[in-house]
């Protein structure tokens, strides 16, 4: 019960202690494990505050842009309610309907603000304890799995293969789901500067986060992108953003994700889409990343316990 509010924060620092695990095997060769755990963590934290830092204030302009601007999209609707009375015989609003729209979302947005600034103080507790659960995760981290294991009642060789699957599954969602979210979303963001989309900062960052979703992903950016592009009378742009997405966004995903992921290693895009949805529910945004790596050892149990029931 003390544990369960800051269990996603646990779990997140021993995801990163996991990951970082190579990186602190090389550096203990040199210095102390405690000194190595020390700089991994201030790496860790750099590498996420600097971009972070350096995007924030580009990404809140473009934020408070994208809403002005959606108070005036920049497309002449005339044309479209002229048709649709001539076809209907009512009179059409386009305008209007926009507009209402849009005051509803912006006074969501503004209705969460205050959440958010709830949620910043115990987000300052969780991410100590996140930082400590990685810091003694790398520095005793093979204790700890000593630890687990004589807990364990499975026999040793179901304990083995049941640990490697787990750790590999683990490696494979990191670097084949994470990485290529992030890297779709970039490139995303490029094509969108490249046919001249505004607030670039504000859709990237969202696109970084829909990248995690399988299949869809990005093109919940870029798609309607392109059917602005096209409303505007921007025809080129909009074929071009098109083909940016199909073509060099896709490459990212058909490309990227095989070279990451090891090819025996089977996480099925269904398994990263049900653990995308149940980790946010579950953690809020830290499930991003925990939620397809939980679903995946989950499923490595199962599939471990099936091989060897018979040892059972």
């Amino acid at each position: 019960m003390m544990l369960a509010p800051y269990a996603a924060y646990i779990l997140m620092g021993l995801l990163l202690a996991y990951v970082g695990m190579p990186l602190h095997k090389k550096l203990t060769k040199h210095i102390s494990g405690g000194f190595s755990a020390g700089a991994i963590i201030i790496l860790t934290v750099l590498a996420a505050v600097i971009p972070v830092g350096l995007m924030a204030g580009k990404v809140v302009t473009d934020a408070q842009d994208v809403l002005e601007d959606s108070q005036n999209l920049g497309i002449d609707f005339d044309p479209i309610e002229r048709e649709l009375e001539s076809l209907t015989g009512r009179d059409y609003e386009i305008d209007d309907g926009v507009e209402r729209i849009t005051q509803r979302a912006t006074s969501w947005i503004t209705g969460s603000l205050s959440g958010i600034i709830g949620f910043a103080s115990g987000l300052a507790i969780g991410l100590t304890m996140m930082f400590f659960s990685m810091f003694y995760g790398l520095k005793d981290g093979k204790r700890v799995k000593s630890w687990t294991k004589s807990l364990d009642i499975m026999p040793q060789d179901i304990q083995e293969e049941l640990y490697r699957k787990t750790g590999r599954t683990t490696m494979a969602v990191v670097k084949g789901h994470v990485i290529v979210a992030i890297a779709q979303g970039i490139i995303t963001g490029i094509g969108l500067w490249l046919a001249g989309v505004p607030n670039i900062g504000f859709w990237t960052l969202a696109m970084i986060f829909l990248g995690f979703i399988p299949l869809v992903g990005t093109m919940l950016v870029w798609v309607p992108a392109s059917a602005w592009l096209v409303l505007t009378a921007q025809i080129p742009q909009a074929a071009f953003l098109v083909a940016w997405g199909l073509i060099v966004v896709g490459a990212v995903d058909n490309v990227l994700r095989p070279y990451l992921v090891d090819e025996e290693v089977n996480v099925h895009p269904i398994y990263v889409l049900f653990g995308v949805i149940g980790g946010i529910s579950a953690f809020g945004i830290i499930g991003l990343f925990l939620g397809p790596v939980i679903f995946g050892v989950s499923k490595n149990l199962l599939q471990v316990y099936a091989e060897k029931y018979d040892a059972l």
